[in-house]
């Protein structure tokens, strides 16, 4: 009987659709504060500089006038308005990567490798041929035999409540041992 060895190969990443996408759009008020008024100071060369700013998101400023002269100065009025702008939640995204694992036994490590971009994961699901997998965490182990194939289907769910799923088949291959020189390293 052969015994089957899978050599360790590089971590491979597979994905498609990688999520992430924008879902309850709405309009939210928010209060901005600017800047405004007439700054005022002296460039290196003595000259005195004075520029009229209207709407400044910062307060220290680069004044100029025609002839080139600048200076750094700030501006002497802050102010605030309401705006509305547009909020988005966004949908978790995620990716399998897998290793096969030097051994006698054909041992496939799998991850799911989730993120999301306002928030967290906090959930990791796992399904081998449509079997869901107890308490895997974001890893899964599959053992098997040469030429078997496994379906594998993930999920992650973020703090948010919304899923991001995807499915691929992982295969088993006989690798024979690696050798150092006549013996089995």
């Amino acid at each position: 009987m052969k015994k089957l060895l899978l050599g360790l190969l590089p971590i491979l990443s597979f994905a498609a659709n990688a999520g992430d996408d924008p879902v309850n759009c709405r309009s939210q008020n928010v209060t901005e504060v600017y800047y405004h008024g007439t700054a005022e100071c002296r460039a290196a060369n003595g000259v005195l500089v004075r520029e009229e700013f209207h709407n400044s998101s910062t307060y220290w400023v680069w004044a100029s006038d025609y002839k080139g002269n600048r200076c750094y100065t700030s501006l002497p009025f802050q102010s605030t308005r309401t705006v509305s702008t547009k909020v988005c939640d966004y949908t978790p995204s995620a990716t399998f990567s897998f290793i096969r694992l030097d051994g006698y036994e054909a041992t496939t490590l799998i991850s799911l490798n989730g993120t999301d971009r306002d928030g967290e994961i906090v959930k990791y699901e796992f399904w081998v041929d449509g079997v869901k997998q107890p308490n895997s965490g974001y890893s899964l182990q599959i053992d098997g035999n040469d030429g078997d194939t496994f379906y594998v289907k993930g999920r992650v769910t973020d703090n948010d409540g919304y899923t991001y799923e995807l499915a691929r088949t992982f295969d088993v291959r006989y690798r024979e041992p690696a050798r150092c020189g006549r013996h089995f390293c």
